[in-house]
């Protein structure tokens, strides 16, 4: 069984490659400026929180410094100027907000599945489906620079969980999994997908749609 939180970890890293390389010296310029801000520990007036260190091999790590970056908006120009560092234009902030707020949904998703103690297989099917929403929301969104972006997350998300998404025969024990779950049950299946599901599957069906309400006839 694969890893969810590694495929997760490839839709960034593989899917939105493409998409990412051309703006790739825009987040480094600001993984360099938490890293110079760390080495010379300059302070950040009125805030007290040290700056999140992104890790090469973990990608949720420099999401995390990222986003906590662009909550420092308004300090940054302040902390430039410490640095003896040029300022970051306007334009590159507000694509900064935008990078977050895409990554967002996959970002929060690896953290609940990485969890060591409260985490279980019932919660996989229903973070997929939330994840999804997420960024089919975001679509309808007014972004100005990461639409390419959010095209690439979300075919790489979806391609590379098809069979949860399309609740495939070969997951029936993911959805075993989480209709038996005490909190989901029934509740997380999208109305969407219900009705795919009844007017798609044949007669002699499996569990993936013996699961389902109304289902069995």
């Amino acid at each position: 069984m694969r890893c969810a939180t590694h495929t997760f970890s490839l839709v960034y890293t593989i899917d939105a490659k493409q998409v990412t390389k051309n703006s790739q010296g825009k987040v480094l310029s600001f993984v360099e400026c938490i890293k110079k801000t760390q080495d010379s520990r300059a302070p950040i007036r009125g805030d007290k929180e040290q700056l999140k260190t992104p890790c090469p091999t973990c990608w949720n790590a420099l999401y995390d410094s990222l986003n906590q970056l662009s909550h420092l908006r308004d300090k940054l120009p302040e902390m430039m100027a410490q640095l003896q560092l040029p300022a970051f234009k306007e334009v590159e902030l507000d694509y900064l907000g935008e990078y977050c707020k895409i990554l967002r949904p996959i970002a929060v998703a690896v953290g609940q599945l990485q969890g060591q103690i409260s985490c279980n297989y019932g919660e996989l099917l229903p973070t997929l489906f939330a994840v999804q929403s997420k960024l089919h929301d975001l679509q309808t969104s007014n972004l100005r620079y990461t639409t390419p972006l959010l095209q690439a997350i979300l075919g790489g998300f979806e391609k590379r969980f098809c069979s949860y998404l399309e609740l495939k025969k070969d997951v029936n024990e993911a959805i075993l999994a989480t209709v038996t779950h005490p909190f989901f049950k029934m509740h997380w299946i999208p109305p969407t997908t219900v009705r795919r599901k009844k007017a798609n599957s044949p007669a002699h069906t499996s569990l993936s749609w013996r699961a389902w309400p109304g289902g069995r006839e």
